[in-house]
């Protein structure tokens, strides 16, 4: 017998999930073992949308099936980040962190590190993509170009 537990996202939805699913959520996997694996309560999710969690379900259907599970970023890994825009990237990486799934923190995190990576050595972009403020002033621009070697033109 395969035990489910019920898992209700921020918006409301409720879903069903396996123990060999829950095993890989560490942060639910806590709160069943904090209830004495009593999986008769739903667990509740309240800052992730039904939308990534399901994108979260895909994603863990299709790594549990992998025989090699050592890659940092996948192709279909990529492929699957790539369909995002970077709001919901960020919001899955958010999503995964807080529900502590390593091998997904993992795969995000190089694939965001690849789309730094098209920008060069323009900080100004990287910032931008990431949606940093630069709160450097004149002074630290000119040090840390110095340091660095850098010399991104700012607005």
């Amino acid at each position: 017998m395969n035990t489910r537990v019920k898992i209700e996202t921020g918006d409301g939805e409720i879903f069903e999930v396996t123990m060999e699913f829950i095993k890989n959520l560490k942060t639910c996997y806590q709160m069943v073992e904090t209830l004495g694996g009593n999986c008769a309560v739903t667990l509740p999710l309240s800052n992730i949308r039904s939308d990534i969690f399901k994108d979260i379900l895909s994603w863990l259907n299709i790594y549990l099936t992998l025989t090699d599970q050592s890659k940092d970023l996948t192709s279909w890994e990529s492929e699957m980040f790539s369909s995002w825009n970077k709001d919901y990237l960020f919001e899955f990486m958010n999503a995964a962190s807080f529900l502590e799934i390593e091998p997904l923190i993992k795969s995000t995190s190089t694939f965001v590190a690849l789309q730094l990576t098209k920008y060069g050595s323009k900080h100004n972009e990287m910032r931008e993509y990431l949606s940093v403020e630069d709160e450097m002033n004149e002074f630290d621009i000119q040090e840390f170009d110095k340091i660095s070697g850098l010399n991104d033109q700012r607005d």
